[in-house]
């Protein structure tokens, strides 16, 4: 875990040893999150923020972070409910994510390979789907689903 504006590292967890390498990424992660966001109080934070995707989303543990005043930044998987709450969402509560601009390299450009990936998708007759743009928006009040807490 680092702190946003800096890339200062504020927890590592080295699992050699404790784990095999067939374990899900998230296990643990609440645990660290919480032992992160009292580390940040106790330096005099007095707004934290966790964010991360959609594989650290903690379920049970949203509700719980948000009445300690935490913001809570983490994508979702699509499941139906939430797709079907973010179809409900009038058009104008959305507005486009903010992204950094793109890195714009001081050196001349390498000579890059030929991209054979999208002429492998255009001879299989599958569309070549690309990103054109993304929207966000709040949802005041998601139930959690999980029935058990990730530890």
């Amino acid at each position: 875990m680092t702190l946003a504006e800096t890339g200062e590292v504020l927890r590592l967890l080295n699992r050699s040893g404790k784990r095999s390498g067939n374990r899900v990424s998230q296990e643990g992660a609440a645990a660290e999150a919480d032992r992160a966001i009292e580390l940040c109080r106790r330096a005099g934070f007095r707004r934290i923020a966790l964010r991360g995707d959609t594989a650290f989303t903690q379920m049970v543990q949203l509700d719980r972070w948000d009445a300690a005043g935490v913001k809570v930044l983490f994508g979702m998987k699509a499941y139906p409910g939430l797709v079907n709450l973010a179809e409900d969402v009038p058009n104008d509560h959305w507005k486009p994510l903010p992204r950094s601009p793109k890195y714009d390299p001081k050196t001349p450009n390498r000579a890059r390979p030929e991209n054979i990936t999208v002429q492998i998708v255009a001879k299989r007759c599958c569309d070549n789907k690309r990103l054109s743009a993304e929207w966000v928006t709040e949802v005041a009040s998601v139930q959690p689903i999980a029935k058990k807490p990730i530890a």
